[in-house]
């Protein structure tokens, strides 16, 4: 079984490389020369999608596409996509919008939703916007191959490179948003398709499914990791795969992304011994509750407690994604989240009393972690980063935590009281990039905020490095999969 994984979106024109290269056309296969450049199209129409993940009752769906058209009189039409996987996937809904003809058009579509909604919709059920176009963005618009003194090799709508060595990608964004962003050269088997996309040309690697997840796990992680850790993390990224290929890109053509959105994935740059091996022992294997294949989520360090799904996406509360704590002993009682933050708990994640290895140093700042903004710092960066007029903040309340201690609503108040809902976008609107987790708390020093904080990440499912020191202290994959997803079972996907 083939997926298809976007890798980038360029609005500009990029290089790739590669040893008998072929370019596949309609009109038949032409020689690529080993180093050629691809030129961008340019963007055209935006669109506006709403996103309801996880509804798992259409009749849960049809009320809020009810409650959107009484409250706002917008064209809103309900969709289902994505697969079943023969029954055994779980049923999504979105809500869907006309398509607009700009960003802004967009943007003040979706506050004005936001504005109309009744107080008594759950916050867990927000809406969660994103931008789209149709796809392809250009029908009438060709991409183009060009050999480097600019001498154009092949031109079409869609162009799809095969080598059998593998197709490097120049400068590939790795991280984006995120604090660890960077460009890398990275190398793909399988097929490199390239067409239109939203920014210029957008680039779709179709890989064998099984061979993707061999460099997931060490794009997550590293292949240095211990095997019974490559496995756990293997079968977890193959259970989320089978239960959100199709859903996360609604009306794009590919089915997942190669970042944090979906999974990290970097090519076949990223495979090692280990890593092929973790995915051929585990081959097929997937977690399963009640006959439905679990959303096996993972997060890079939890902190010291897991977090609930509903509290960082929607109204859906599975039994093998419930807030534990993600230690060897006795249950930690989190009385106070400053106390918890400030404590140096007896989890797997905590690198004082379990030492990261060495190629995991990068990760250890973030089990705890701080930082210190001025009054107008702060109120800058809110505007910057959502638009929000924060200016003399006089306090920031939290009005709601999950059961890590994550922050999941809060109140900002200055010349006008804003309030943020969502895990996500507390992170984003505290940072130039992203908060390592919304698990923190906010003294006032002076004219200072300081933030102290627990964890990176969301919190929910796997904690990644707390699996890793599972691992090291001897524990196999199946304890590691037990400890993270209780009530989940493994089975051969394919032969169940």
């Amino acid at each position: 079984m083939n997926i298809r994984v976007k890798l980038a979106d360029f609005n500009h024109k990029f290089e790739i490389s590669a040893s008998n290269c072929s370019a596949r056309l309609p009109a038949g296969a032409v020689s690529i020369p080993e180093n050629c450049v691809v030129e961008p199209s340019l963007p055209e129409k935006i669109g506006f999608r709403y996103r309801f993940f996880h509804l798992h009752s259409e009749n849960e769906a049809q009320k809020l596409l009810n409650l959107l058209i009484h409250k706002t009189g917008a064209d809103l039409t309900i969709v289902q996509p994505g697969e079943k996987w023969d029954g055994r996937g779980i049923g999504r809904w979105w809500v869907i919008s006309e398509p607009f003809n700009s960003a802004r058009e967009a943007r003040t579509f979706s506050e004005e939703i936001a504005r109309r909604l009744p107080a008594n919709v759950p916050g867990r059920m927000r809406i969660e916007g994103g931008l789209f176009s149709e796809y392809p963005p250009h029908p009438s618009q060709n991409v183009r191959i060009l050999t480097k003194d600019g001498k154009e090799l092949c031109s079409d709508k869609i162009i799809r490179l095969h080598a059998p060595a593998g197709i490097t990608v120049k400068q590939a964004p790795v991280g984006e948003t995120f604090h660890w962003e960077h460009l890398e050269d990275l190398r793909f088997s399988g097929i490199i398709e390239i067409r239109p996309g939203q920014n210029g040309i957008l680039i779709i690697n179709e890989i064998p499914l099984e061979e993707y997840l061999a460099s997931v796990n060490s794009s997550e992680m590293s292949a240095h990791a211990p095997l019974e850790f490559l496995k756990a993390q293997t079968i977890a990224a193959r259970s989320t795969v089978a239960a959100t290929k199709g859903c996360h890109h609604y009306g794009e053509p590919f089915d997942l992304c190669n970042g944090d959105h979906c999974q990290c994935y970097y090519g076949v740059s990223r495979i090692h011994e280990r890593s092929q091996e973790a995915a051929e022992l585990t081959a097929g294997l997937t977690l399963v509750h009640d006959g439905v294949i679990a959303d096996a989520r993972y997060a890079k360090t939890c902190g010291g407690v897991m977090e609930t799904f509903d509290n960082v996406w929607e109204n859906y509360d599975p039994p093998y994604l419930r807030p534990k704590f993600d230690g060897p002993g006795q249950d930690y009682l989190m009385e106070d989240p400053g106390s918890y933050i400030s404590d140096s708990p007896d989890c797997w994640c905590n690198p004082e009393l379990y030492p990261y290895p060495d190629y995991f140093d990068y990760a250890k700042p973030y089990f705890r972690w701080n930082f210190r903004y001025g009054n107008q710092e702060l109120a800058h960066l809110l505007k910057t980063e959502t638009g929000i007029d924060a200016s003399e903040i006089s306090d920031i309340k939290i009005l709601r935590r999950g059961k890590s201690g994550r922050i999941v609503s809060l109140k900002i108040i200055g010349e006008k009281e804003i309030k943020i809902d969502g895990e996500l976008n507390i992170r984003r609107a505290f940072s130039e990039s992203h908060l390592p987790s919304s698990c923190f708390t906010i003294e006032r020093t002076g004219g200072d905020f300081i933030i102290k904080g627990a964890g990176w990440g969301h919190g929910v499912g796997m904690c990644q490095m707390g699996a890793l020191n599972m691992s090291l202290a001897g524990h196999t994959c199946a304890e590691i999969l037990a400890h993270y997803y209780p009530e989940a079972e493994l089975v051969d996907f394919f032969k169940s």
